[in-house]
């Protein structure tokens, strides 16, 4: 693998692991929120998901990554 290359799929990764923080604060933010001021199971089960699945995927990203 030549160094440019190796420097597109380093950045590829720094911003992929970069998106999946955003989405698991903002899902976990979303998620208590709505646990908070009582809206309905579907809508805060749903971003409680989206947390569960954001998180994974950084454990998964992590790892495929070492």
């Amino acid at each position: 693998m030549t160094n440019s290359t190796q420097d597109q799929t380093t950045d590829r990764g720094t911003m992929t692991r970069s998106l999946l923080w955003v989405l698991l604060v903002i899902s976990l933010v979303c998620n208590a929120t709505t646990s908070a001021i009582g809206l309905s199971v579907f809508i805060s089960g749903a971003f409680g998901l989206l947390t569960l699945g954001s998180g994974v995927a950084l454990v998964l990203h992590h790892r495929r990554q070492r």
